[in-house]
């Protein structure tokens, strides 16, 4: 999912606020980002 820079801020809370419901951590993927698997 492509983020706004300018939405960045609001969107990092909503999904903190959704990773809270959940008892889950939810971390934003950012451009160049490397996932070791």
């Amino acid at each position: 999912v492509h983020m706004s820079p300018h939405l960045e801020k609001e969107i990092a809370a909503e999904i903190a606020a959704i990773g809270k419901a959940l008892s889950s951590s939810i971390t934003l993927a950012y451009e160049g980002m490397q996932l070791d698997l």
